[in-house]
């Protein structure tokens, strides 16, 4: 403890500057509030800056901070094993999670979504769960307080909780959501600046991170072989890992329950899962360099205690006011649910059911200061802060979580399934406890969870005899359910299945939404890989022969990219994963082995980062990641066989994840900046041309009425202008002229249908891709047949027709995108080919072949007309054949084009189908 003079030095002036301005912005910002709703969730105004701000000050707390450096200095890295689980629920969450909370618009808190699932039994008593779990929370946090406060200020534990846990009671009780929302923004402010200052000081005063690694005992950094490697796992699966836990609590649902709409929740943890890893990664630095400069202190205070020698005068205070930020920033958001569970879902309830009227906004405020009180004594009596979170997250977890998630995730849901997996639970918890099993501490709370799914999931499949969902139409889930076909089950998954055909499809769909700049590249690591060889002479001399054989091979495969357009017709369907396959080979893998092999130069790093750079800027981010990983994986797997087992230093290790990490980083924020653009520009131009659609099919609509107006007059009128005999006028017109007026309807009609035609080809070529979800089964033979009937040929076109159907087959596909496709030929082909060509549709083989006799295609425009905008006629706007292509590849189809010029000048155009039924 200090003395009196100490209690007013610069650094304890600074925190309590820090205190009183948190206060002051709580309780000036927090006073608007009318009633609970908007004391909960603030009218949902916020924006996704703020939204994310504050639910990064809510998951960042004394757990992060001190929780972690604690357990690193006393067990080392292997904490992050159990830390970075966070990823996983965050991506969970963002993903399949934050689309179906629109469902509960209206709702303020934890205990309305299961309201609104499992009935008003299952609020209340989520109510009490949770409100439990965010005591627990409270009292970590004030824990982490006293210990800060304590050993960086020589405030003695007691008497700090009680002054910080005041101020926190005082903002959040009288200004609700908006204050700690305001205050949760100024505190995450402080805590990116001070959380990397101090790491800063730490790791330079250890020497930097050479030296801090290499004077860390080998079983520092033990990981799989750690004695202690299976209590970490479970808390990777348990506390925050492949159970996403946190995500689902109180705190974190408010800020979803806040948010505008279900794309605003996705942004905040697409955001969040970029922050928490770097965030994790520095405090874990603080907690290997603590142990480093003072080994023999008490864990718990490891953060602490670098603050307190490290840091000088007036920085330290900085120091702490950011520790607060952190701790205060977890705290009073979970002070904030635990009253409104208690207010709003606990109490209403029973006041409702005993008819005893309740101010429910004023009553929440009581509660917080309650809540507050109640988390300050539980505080003062433990000394754990990661199991104070443990037992607070297991209880939640093993009761709570099951059934939330799966009732969002939209399946059926039911109160008696929910109770029945309830009491199993607890009554499994008890009996555990109550009996000293000799199951491990950490092993109880994964069992309960286990008990929790199995019991949950047997009495639903019992219910309903199968699984269950609910269809989520617009805001709110639809009355009716289907019993879910295990069907429905394996498809998705044999569709994630690596095979052959997978792979195909899926780097065919990825060629057509994002190209591929095969030619550039070819060309750069033809260079690069043949070229360049003698360059390096680093590795050894016995793997010459294999690198050259390796670079050898990725020249040849950058050979085959620069004859793409030479490839037989056959082959060019398998270009896509041809493309895929080259670049793991070239990038990853071999920049992988090269960089082993060539004993982790200084060179081979900077390779590394331009590799990635590289990838990064050819293909998407999902075929970024799939590709580094698998690539990286393989290259290692080959330098085992070849050279033996893999080791590598933890300095190493470190610069390579440094150089991956942020090479990639570099790579998207610029090369996705430009995809971001170029994706708005594609926007606009929809935008646009739906709005020229729109007008111009409005007009065209019109003129194709008036076309039938017109015709049916000319029939109803066909009478000659003459005088009778009783002198009196009648009209007649003239019969040429009506010869010439009578031929304006199908010509307006002819014309009006080729515009829909256009009209409709420029809106698609304007989409990534097309919906395949209209097609339907029918024989080619009837397709053919229906889309010759309905073009509108010229006099004496039709009769030059021949439809040859050698080979009657079934295809799967959309009817009117079919009729386009044998539109746009037969228009492409009186166009080039002149009006008295012949043509000949023959069906064989799954494929149907449209050849015409008209002049042929030059040699030099054949490779380019499936190109949009690519034209040798003035009449043409260079979209049809490309729209073709869209269309055919969009229902796994193929089309190709032979042709040639002179006296056996021909055109033929191949579409391909994939097998069907006979006739």
């Amino acid at each position: 403890m200090g003395t009196l003079t100490n209690y007013w030095d610069i650094d304890h002036l600074i925190v309590y500057a820090f205190l009183l301005l948190i206060l002051f912005i709580g309780l000036y910002v927090g006073g608007s509030s009318k009633d609970l709703r908007d004391y909960a969730i603030a009218g949902r105004g916020y924006k996704t800056s703020a939204l994310l701000l504050t639910f990064l000050a809510t998951a960042i707390g004394g757990g992060t901070t001190l929780g972690i450096a604690q357990k690193v200095y006393s067990d080392g890295p292997i904490m992050l094993l159990a830390s970075s689980g966070y990823i996983i629920p965050y991506l969970f969450m963002a993903r399949f999670v934050a689309p179906r909370m629109a469902q509960f618009e209206g709702s303020i808190t934890i205990g309305d979504v299961m309201d609104k699932l499992y009935g008003r039994y299952s609020k209340v008593t989520t109510g009490i769960v949770g409100f439990l779990l965010s005591i627990f929370i409270v009292a970590s946090q004030t824990l982490a307080l006293g210990y800060l406060s304590e050993v960086l200020l020589g405030i003695e534990k007691p008497l700090a909780i009680v002054a910080e846990g005041v101020i926190v009671m005082l903002y959040a009780a009288f200004g609700g959501i908006r204050s700690i929302t305001v205050t949760e923004v100024v505190q995450f402010g402080i805590i990116i600046v001070v959380i990397p200052l101090i790491a800063s000081i730490a790791i330079d005063k250890a020497g930097g991170l050479a030296s801090l690694f290499a004077k860390l005992p080998a079983e520092k950094v033990l990981i799989l072989s750690h004695p202690r490697c299976k209590d970490y796992l479970v808390l990777f699966l348990v506390w925050s890992g492949v159970f996403p836990i946190f995500p689902l609590t109180p705190p974190v649902i408010q800020r979803m329950l806040m948010a505008k709409n279900s794309q605003q929740i996705a942004r905040m943890f697409w955001l969040g899962t970029a922050f928490t890893p770097a965030f994790e990664i520095i405090i874990t630095l603080i907690g290997l360099a603590a142990w480093v400069l003072y080994p023999s202190i008490n864990p718990g205070d490891a953060l602490p205690h670098i603050i307190n020698e490290l840091l000088p005068s007036g920085l330290k205070g900085l120091a702490v006011a950011g520790m607060s930020a952190v701790i205060m920033s977890t705290a009073d958001s979970s002070l904030n649910a635990a009253a409104l569970l208690l207010s709003h879902d606990i109490t209403e309830p029973l006041c409702d059911k005993m008819r005893v009227p309740i101010n429910r906004l004023r009553a929440t405020k009581y509660f917080t200061l309650l809540i507050g009180s109640v988390a300050t004594l539980l505080a003062y009596y433990s000394d754990d802060i990661i199991k104070l979170l443990f037992y607070g997250f297991g209880l939640f977890g093993s009761l709570i979580s099951t059934p939330l998630l799966s009732g969002i995730l939209g399946l059926k849901t039911d109160a008696t399934s929910f109770f029945f997996a309830l009491f199993s639970t607890l009554l499994t918890l008890i009996t555990l406890v109550i009996s000293g099993s000799a199951i491990h501490q950490y092993l109880i709370l994964p069992f309960s969870i286990a008990v929790n799914i199995v019991s949950f999931f047997a009495a639903h499949i019992i219910q309903n005899r199968g699984i269950a969902l609910v269809k989520l139409e617009g805001n709110t889930s639809a009355a009716f359910s289907w019993s879910l076909d295990w069907e429905r089950i394996k498809q998705p998954i044999l569709h994630c299945l690596p095979t052959l055909s997978n792979i195909y499809n899926y780097s065919k769909r990825r060629i057509e939404k994002y190209g591929a700049s095969h030619v550039l590249f070819g060309t750069f690591c033809c260079m690069n890989y043949i070229v360049t060889y003698f360059m390096w002479t680093t590795h050894k001399a016995s793997y010459h022969a294999t690198i050259l054989i390796m670079r050898i091979i990725a020249g040849t495969l950058c050979v085959g990219l620069l004859l793409r357009d030479q490839w037989p017709d056959y082959l060019k369907r398998y270009f896509p994963s041809y493309w895929h396959l080259t670049l793991l080979y070239t990038l990853p893998f071999l920049t992988t082995v090269m960089f082993l092999l060539n004993s982790r130069s200084i060179e081979w790093f900077a390779n590394i980062a331009m590799a990635i750079m590289l990838l990064v800027l050819l293909v998407d981010w999902l075929s970024f990641v799939l590709l580094s990983i698998l690539g990286g994986f393989l290259g290692i797997g080959f330098y085992s066989l070849m050279v033996g087992p893999l080791t590598m230093d933890l300095r190493t290790l470190y610069v390579l994840l440094y150089t991956f990490l942020f090479a990639a980083l570099i790579g998207f924020l610029f090369a996705r900046k430009r995809e971001q653009e170029a994706a708005k520009q594609l926007q606009r131009s929809r935008l646009l041309g739906g709005a020229i659609g729109h007008e111009v099919s409005n007009a065209i609509g019109t003129m194709d009425m008036l076309a039938s107006v017109l015709q049916t007059s000319f029939k109803m009128n066909r009478i000659d202008r003459y005088t009778d005999a009783r002198g009196e006028t009648r009209y007649e017109i003239d019969k040429g002229l009506y010869n010439l007026l009578s031929g304006l309807p199908q010509e307006l009609k002819k014309q009006s249908t080729q515009a829909h035609q256009t009209i409709d080809m420029l809106l698609t070529a304007v989409k990534t891709d097309l919906v395949a979800t209209a097609s339907t089964v029918f024989s080619i033979s009837e397709g053919v047949r229906e889309a010759v009937n309905e073009y509108h040929f010229s006099e004496g076109q039709r009769a030059k027709v021949s439809i040859e159907i050698k080979e009657n087959f079934d295809i799967r596909f959309s009817r009117h995108y079919f009729r386009h496709v044998l539109s746009n030929l037969l228009s492409n082909a009186y166009r080039h080919g002149g009006q008295d060509i012949s043509i000949t549709i023959t069906a064989d083989n799954h494929c149907l072949t449209f050849r015409d006799n008209g002049q042929g295609i030059a040699n030099k425009d054949l490779p380019h007309i499936f190109d949009y905008f690519y034209t040798t006629s003035k009449a043409g706007a260079g979209i049809g054949l490309g729209f073709c292509k869209l269309v055919m590849n969009t229902f796994d189809s193929q089309i190709s084009c032979h042709a040639q010029q002179g006296a056996d000048a021909y055109t033929a155009f191949v579409l391909a189908f994939p097998p069907g039924k006979k006739h």
